[in-house]
């Protein structure tokens, strides 16, 4: 009689093929899914999870009896186990399992799990007009009366830099990141922030930001920008 687990299994299960040691799944955001790897007792070879850039939510193991061989049953045990996941919110994830004995150097039997997620939502959809910032003298920019624009400037937090909008008279809409790159194995990548703002009826005006670390004032510069409404 097959055991029930201690709580219900995702609607989503992978199970490992000896055949096809590499699969890619498509996820939603956050869909909880499971990887299914058969799991025997006496344990002189088993399945273990190598590398995951996932950490698995719980780890449920389903008892199905005694093992059969030459049309007799055995001592040993068979089930199956499931490590049990949550997608990430966008982008992809990488998940490694190896067989391989329990003892001595054997050689291992990789399986390996590519899962690209699908962002359940996506970010509003940024101005035509981008200015792309420009280290050096005040860059002036021609504008439309109520004129929705864009400032994109490089951005990297894990190197203490950070930007920040010293002077503006506008209405800043937004403020959206964009990654560089989108596979969370790589921190540090950095990618482009976008300062979203509306043109006022009438100028001129202007925008300061400034780029630096905040306990190094010499490192601080300021990017400014001349608006001329037309």
């Amino acid at each position: 009689m097959l055991d029930k687990p201690a709580v219900s299994l995702p609607e989503k299960i992978i199970t490992v093929d000896f055949k096809d040691t590499r699969q890619t799944h498509q996820l939603k955001a956050g869909e909880m899914f499971a990887i299914k790897v058969p799991c025997h007792s006496p344990k002189d070879f088993a399945w273990q999870l190598e590398h995951s850039s996932l950490k698995p939510e719980r780890i449920d193991y389903i008892k199905s009896g005694p093992l059969p061989a030459g049309g007799k049953l055995t001592d040993v045990q068979q089930g199956d186990r499931y490590y049990v996941f949550k997608a990430p919110e966008s982008g992809s994830a990488r998940i490694q399992l190896v067989h391989q004995a329990t003892w001595g150097t054997a050689e291992k039997l990789p399986f390996e799990v590519q899962l690209d997620v699908k962002p359940e939502s996506t970010k509003p959809a940024l101005p035509a007009k981008i200015i792309q910032a420009d280290r050096g003298t005040p860059q002036q920019i021609s504008l439309k009366p109520g004129e929705t624009f864009a400032i994109q400037v490089q951005s990297n937090a894990s190197t203490g830099y950070s930007w920040q909008v010293l002077e503006s008279g506008l209405q800043s809409h937004d403020q959206q990141y964009h990654p560089d790159c989108q596979d969370p194995m790589i921190v540090g990548s950095g990618g482009k922030l976008y300062y979203i703002f509306t043109a006022p009826e009438q100028g001129p005006a202007s925008i300061q930001l400034q780029h630096g670390r905040s306990w190094e004032p010499k490192s601080q510069q300021i990017y400014t920008f001349n608006l001329s409404i037309e």
